[in-house]
Order: C-alpha cells, then structure tokens, then sequence
C-alpha cells in the first residue's frame, strides 16, 4: 500500500494521467521527486531561479530574497501535523495518493462544510477542522494545476 518517498513523482503523475506543466523530467528521464537530487536543463547547466536582488545578512552570506515565493516559516506546525494526521489516516484507510484520482469539487466542499459544522456543534469523535481542511486543501491542489474536469460549481460566477 504504501510507496516509498523517493517515487512519489511517476506515482502522483499517473494518477492525474497527464503532465503538469510545472513538472519536467530529469535528465535521466525520472520525474521529479524519484530519487534525482538536482535539476539539471537540456544544456547541462544546473537550474538556480534568480530574482536578481539580494539579501545580505550579518554573516556575510548573501542570498536571493524571499519575496513572493511563499512563507512557509509563518505556517502553523501545530495546523500543519493535525492536517499531516488527515493525510495518514486517509492512506491508511485507503492508500497512499487514493486521494490523487480526484473527485468532483462538490465531494470535497460537503465534506469540509460538514465537518465544519460538526465542530461548531462541538463534536470531539474526529479532528473535524483538520478534517474540513483537508477538504479544502484537495480543492486547492487541484485548482493549482487547472484541473478543470473536477470543477463541477454550479453557482459560479463566469
């Protein structure tokens, strides 16, 4: 049931069965995340983004900056090891990247908004906010890469 870390990429690619944009092969054909540890262009030259400005600290070192690329440091561990928790039990229950295949937005959002509603009623059977985050985060995940198949809203703005 359970894969090891270093093949999640053929494993999470071949449940979407297609190719993210964002997601280029290594030069030795793998995909992202099995087991390659750097990214490496058709040219032979080791891919490093660069912003072009700079942050300097006390120590001297001098990196890239931060700005618009996201701050994981400001994301709670405590929210993020509840929601982990979700993700556990889910392959447990059903298998690692079960959760991959998909399933129309309106599966996710009942389930959020129930669990939701379970915790305003102050029911303690479950961890029913990490729960409906899960959810939310399945939405998210798909919406990130245009997984319009799964868009079944039917009160959306066009």
């Amino acid at each position: 049931m359970s894969e090891s870390c270093g093949n999640w990429g053929r494993s999470v690619l071949d449940a979407y069965d297609r190719q993210p944009s964002d997601v280029q092969p290594w030069r030795d054909g793998r995909m992202q995340g099995e087991g390659a540890t750097a990214y490496i262009p058709d040219d032979g030259e080791p891919a490093l983004k660069d912003s072009g400005q700079r942050e300097h600290f006390p120590s001297g070192m001098v990196r890239d900056i931060r700005t618009g690329k996201g701050r994981y440091d400001l994301i709670s561990p405590y929210a993020l090891r509840r929601l982990a928790r979700v993700y556990e039990a889910g392959a447990q229950k059903y298998d690692d990247y079960n959760w991959l295949k998909g399933a129309p937005y309106c599966r996710f959002v009942d389930s959020a908004l129930r669990h939701i509603q379970q915790w305003q009623m102050g029911h303690t059977d479950e961890d029913h906010l990490a729960n409906a985050a899960w959810n939310l985060f399945c939405i998210l995940h798909f919406d990130s890469l245009g997984r319009s198949d799964l868009d079944d809203r039917r009160w959306s703005v066009e």
